[in-house]
């Protein structure tokens, strides 16, 4: 029975694709997968409170009133009418309420779209640098530490970005680690 040695990977210029990745692959088609899933019953931990004791307190007391007197009218529906408001306060601030929230909506969806560009600037820039360098460098050891430095920078700024880390296992295994830890221990990552 032979058994067959594995071969050392070298660059083809004709076949790029069989060399070892830079980035791991499979994180990234996993996070893909739970990107492109949706379901509507998770909506619950994505909702933050942040309130201020400024907006708190008012708010609190408010509520409690309104709890304490819905009680007592529930209790005593003779002063339903000593209660009564007409509609048109309730109409006015539901109006003005819509159109606060189309309005955040929208500039919420504005800066979405504005940073995708961006982003998509990125990717194109580091592209566009790195098929204009690499193949003018000659040393094969400069091309590939070009190639990672350029491939590190995106890497680093999308943690930067979202305020975490790199970890270690979105890396292939042509990304030289040392690189990676010295971006993480930096205080600015790209």
């Amino acid at each position: 029975e032979e058994v067959e040695e594995e071969e050392e990977m070298v660059y083809d210029p004709d076949r790029p694709y069989l060399v070892e990745p830079w980035l791991n692959h499979e994180h990234y088609r996993e996070a893909a997968k739970k990107f492109d899933h949706y379901d509507p019953t998770l909506w619950l931990p994505t909702l933050h409170l942040r309130m201020t004791p400024f907006m708190f307190y008012p708010w609190g007391i408010i509520t409690a009133m309104v709890t304490v007197l819905t009680y007592f009218l529930e209790a005593h529906k003779e002063f339903i009418g000593e209660f009564s408001l007409s509609s048109d306060a309730h109409v006015v601030m539901g109006g003005a309420l819509s159109f606060l929230v189309v309005f955040r909506t929208n500039s919420s969806y504005d800066r979405w779209w504005e940073a995708r560009c961006a982003w998509q600037t990125v990717i194109t820039t580091a592209r566009t640098l790195g098929s204009m360098t690499v193949p003018a460098l000659v040393d094969e050891d400069a091309r590939e530490a070009m190639a990672g430095q350029i491939i590190a920078f995106v890497v680093a700024l999308k943690a930067f970005v979202r305020d975490e880390k790199i970890s270690e296992e979105e890396l292939g295994p042509r990304m030289d680690l040392k690189i990676i830890e010295e971006l993480n221990e930096s205080s600015c990552l790209p």
